[in-house]
């Protein structure tokens, strides 16, 4: 958990928090550009959508390599948007930065991981959103933020906002995760949604 005020900076309430999420067994960070770490933590999230719409969870989109380009797809835009908007990301010690991650989702020699039952049942929370049927998702405020970022610096989003799209319209017609497939989305893609 990284701690620190907004939208820079740190104080002696935040360093009590940090404190006592330590003394409770949990890691807490003081961080006086919290923000970096909280943009670092929207490009991972970017992948919920993804995953929601094919039903996976993150450990079988790992070892599917046809997922695995998709993915680095919807982060290079991401990448791409909050390098020319200047936004700086940070990552805890022993998270990927973003381009690490990015240049591990684009090898195509990565072995599968062993999944365990647990690993099967890990979920995003925009997967329960869709399973729930709940008829909404915070695509719009994840993906759709990239998209919109984009717009202001003239860079093209098509992935994340197809993501946005279809996310949005399962949510609407209360389909279930896995409703689509790659191919599915390559194709929507092709086409324009």
């Amino acid at each position: 958990m990284v701690i620190g005020r907004y939208p820079r900076g740190q104080d002696a309430l935040a360093d009590t928090v940090v404190a006592a999420f330590n003394a409770a067994g949990l890691h807490g960070v003081s961080a006086e550009d919290v923000m970096a770490y909280k943009w670092a933590k929207l490009c991972l999230n970017l992948l919920n959508s993804p995953l929601a719409i094919l039903g996976l969870s993150g450990e079988e989109a790992w070892n599917d390599g046809e997922v695995r380009p998709l993915l680095a797809e919807v982060l290079e835009e991401a990448g791409q948007v909050l390098g020319k908007a200047e936004v700086p990301l940070k990552t805890l010690p022993g998270d990927q930065p973003l381009g690490e991650m990015i240049a591990v989702l684009r090898r195509p020699d990565v072995a599968p991981r062993p999944l365990s039952k647990q690993a099967l049942r890990v979920y995003p929370s925009m997967w329960q959103d869709l399973y729930c049927r709940r008829g909404r998702t915070e695509a719009r405020y994840l993906n759709g933020t990239i998209v919109e970022l984009g717009q202001q610096m003239a860079i093209p989003t098509p992935v994340n906002a197809l993501l946005v799209q279809v996310v949005d319209r399962m949510a609407e017609r209360r389909e279930l995760p896995g409703t689509y497939t790659v191919a599915d989305l390559r194709r929507m893609l092709a086409t324009g949604g």
